[in-house]
C-alpha cells in the first residue's frame, strides 16, 4: 500500500478534483485493477468488520455510509449515475464473487486445528480464524447468492413470457 500525492493540473475541472487536488491518494497495488467499486467494499468488510457487527441492520447501515460518503464525493449532476440500488446489488454480487475467491484458494484444507493456530493471528481475516466468523461469511454469501438466483429465475421468466407472448 502506497499514500501518492494526487496532482491535477486543471484546477477548473470539478469533476476530477472535487476540491481535493492536494489530498493524498491511498492506493493497494496488490490489487489495482479495473471494475466495480462495490468490489473493493465486499472486500473490505470481511477484513475489517467483526461479523457480530454486521448483525442486525449493522452491515446495511455500513453501506449506506459507503454509499452516502462516495455520493458526496461526486458534483450533483453525477450522483445518480450509479445509483444506491445499484451499488448494493454490485456490493452483494461482489460479496459472492469474493466468497468463491476465499472458498478456491484461502479455506483449502480449512479445519478446526487450522482455526486455532490462527485464532490470535491479527494478520489473518476474523473469517480464517474463528469457525464463527467463518460461518457469518458463509451465511452472508448464501443470502446474496440466493437473492441473485432469485434475479436470474425472474429475468429467465420474464424472457420466457416475452417469448411466448411473440410466439401467439
Amino acid at each position: 500500500c502506497s499514500l501518492l500525492p494526487f496532482e491535477n493540473d486543471n484546477d477548473d475541472d470539478d469533476d476530477i478534483n472535487n476540491g481535493y487536488a492536494h489530498e493524498p491518494l491511498l492506493i493497494d497495488f496488490a490489487s489495482v485493477g479495473v471494475g466495480i467499486g462495490a468490489s473493493d467494499i465486499a472486500m473490505h468488510i470481511p477484513h475489517a468488520v467483526h461479523p457480530t457487527d454486521l448483525d442486525n441492520g449493522g452491515e446495511e447501515q455500513l453501506i449506506q455510509q459507503y454509499i452516502q460518503v462516495f455520493h458526496d464525493a461526486l458534483p450533483p449532476h453525477k450522483r445518480e449515475l450509479y445509483s444506491k440500488e445499484e451499488i448494493v446489488r454490485h456490493y452483494q454480487f461482489a460479496t459472492v464473487d469474493y466468497f468463491r475467491f476465499i472458498v478456491g484458494r484461502m479455506w483449502k484444507g480449512l479445519n478446526m486445528d487450522v482455526f486455532e493456530k490462527r485464532r490470535n493471528l491479527k494478520n489473518f481475516a476474523e473469517f480464517n480464524r474463528t469457525l464463527e466468523a467463518a460461518l457469518a461469511f458463509i451465511v452472508r454469501a448464501d443470502k446474496y447468492l440466493a437473492r441473485i438466483e432469485e434475479e436470474m429465475e425472474q429475468k429467465s421468466t420474464d424472457t420466457n413470457t416475452c417469448s411466448n407472448d411473440k410466439a401467439l
